[in-house]
C-alpha cells in the first residue's frame, strides 16, 4: 500500500453492509417468537435458526469498520494531522445522531407516562454511556471507543513487530479479557465493551492492512472458507446449548467467536462475487442503497417495528405473515426515511454522513 495515496474505494463493501443490516433487522424481527413460542416447538425452532443464524451482524459491521479504518489510515502512520479532522467527523457524524436517537428512544418508551420524562432524565445520561437507551444503541458505544482508540492503534502499526503479531496479538488480548473478567471483573454488559470483540477488530485491521494479498488469498481458498463458515454456523446455532460441564463458559466462547469470525470473511467474498456477478444495475443500486444508508436504518428501524407490532400486527390474519412483513416493513420504510432524512443539508444530523 502507498505511503502516500489514499487507496480507492472498495464499492463491494456496500454489498456488505446490506447483508449485515438485513441481519440486523431479522435478529430484533424474529426476537418477539422466540421468545414466545415454546422451545419445543417447530415454530420456535424456525424463528431460532433465523434469529440465530444473523447474530454475526454486529460483529461482523465491528470487523468491517476496523477494515476500512485500516485499509483508509494505514499509509498515514507516520503523521499526526489528521487526527483532528478524524475526530471531528466522527463526533460529528456518530456521536451527534446516537445523542439525539437515544433521546428519541427514551421520549418513546416513556410515551405512556410523559410526567416521567423529567424525573427520568438522570436516567437517560446513565444509559447513554452505556448504549442502553434502546436494545440497539450498545452498538454506538463500542464504535465510539474504536474512534477514541484508533489514532493509537495507527500509531502502533509503526513497530514492524506489531504488524506481524497482530493476529496472535488480537487472539491473546481477547481471551485474556474474557478470562479475567469470567473470573475476578464480573464485568455484566461486556456486550457494550471493545475487548469482546478485539478478534474481530484485528482481524479486519489485518485484513485491511494487506487488503490486495488477503483477497486474492481468500479467493484462491474460497471452498475452504466457505465450508469453515457453514459448519461453524450449523455448530453454533445447534451445538451451542450442550452441556459439557465446567467447560460450558469456554465452549460458548469459543463457537460464538469462530462462527461470527468465519461469517465475516465469508460475507466479504460474498460480496466480492455478489458485486461482480450481479448485472441487473436496478437491483445493484438497491443493495448498494441499502449499505449505504445502512447507518440510518440501523438508527430507525426498531422503532418503525415497535409501531408495526403495537398498530398493525393485531389486525394481520396471520401471525407468521405478520413477523415477516413486520421485519420488511422496518427496512424499507427506515431505508426511505433515511434517503428523504438525507435530501435536507442538516440531515446528517439525525443518519450521519
Amino acid at each position: 500500500m502507498s505511503a502516500i495515496t489514499k487507496p480507492p474505494r472498495i464499492h463491494y463493501l456496500d454489498f456488505f453492509r446490506a447483508v449485515a443490516i438485513l441481519a440486523v433487522v431479522t435478529i430484533h424481527s424474529t426476537s418477539q417468537p422466540v421468545s414466545l413460542f415454546p422451545k419445543s416447538s417447530w415454530q420456535y425452532n424456525y424463528y431460532h435458526f433465523w434469529n440465530s443464524v444473523s447474530l454475526f451482524a454486529v460483529p461482523s459491521f465491528l470487523f468491517l469498520c476496523s477494515l476500512v479504518l485500516f485499509y483508509n489510515y494505514s499509509y498515514k502512520d507516520r503523521i499526526t494531522s489528521w487526527i483532528a479532522g478524524f475526530y471531528k467527523k466522527r463526533m460529528l457524524y456518530i456521536l451527534l445522531p446516537y445523542i439525539l436517537w437515544s433521546f428519541i428512544y427514551f421520549l418513546f418508551r416513556n410515551l405512556s407516562t410523559p410526567q416521567r420524562v423529567i424525573v427520568d432524565l438522570p436516567l437517560y445520561f446513565e444509559r447513554l454511556l452505556t448504549g442502553t437507551n434502546h436494545t440497539h444503541l450498545y452498538y454506538f458505544t463500542i464504535i465510539i471507543q474504536l474512534y477514541l482508540l484508533f489514532p493509537f492503534l495507527i500509531w502502533l502499526m509503526r513497530f514492524t513487530w506489531i504488524q506481524r503479531l497482530m493476529l496472535p496479538l488480537g487472539i491473546v488480548i481477547h481471551i485474556v479479557f474474557y478470562y479475567c473478567n469470567t473470573n475476578y471483573w464480573h464485568i455484566h454488559r461486556t456486550a457494550s465493551l471493545l475487548p469482546s470483540y478485539w478478534m474481530h477488530i484485528t482481524l479486519g485491521a489485518w485484513i485491511g492492512m494487506n487488503f490486495d494479498f488477503i483477497m486474492s488469498l481468500a479467493k484462491r481458498y474460497k471452498i475452504l472458507i466457505g465450508a469453515i463458515g457453514v459448519a461453524s454456523a450449523l455448530t453454533y446455532i445447534y451445538g451451542y446449548g450442550l452441556h459439557v460441564g465446567s467447560y460450558k463458559r469456554a465452549y460458548h466462547f469459543f463457537i460464538y467467536n469462530l462462527f461470527t469470525l468465519s461469517a465475516s470473511v465469508c460475507l466479504l467474498l460474498l460480496s466480492r462475487y455478489l458485486f461482480q456477478w450481479l448485472h441487473a444495475e436496478k437491483i445493484k443500486r438497491f443493495i448498494s442503497s441499502l449499505g449505504t444508508e445502512s447507518f440510518g436504518i440501523f438508527l430507525i428501524h426498531p422503532l418503525v417495528l415497535a409501531i408495526w407490532r403495537k398498530f398493525v400486527m393485531p389486525i394481520i390474519f396471520d401471525y407468521h405473515l405478520g413477523i415477516w412483513l413486520g421485519g420488511a416493513a422496518a427496512l424499507f420504510i427506515s431505508w426511505l426515511i433515511t434517503l428523504v432524512i438525507r435530501r435536507f443539508s442538516i440531515g446528517w444530523i439525525l443518519v450521519g454522513k
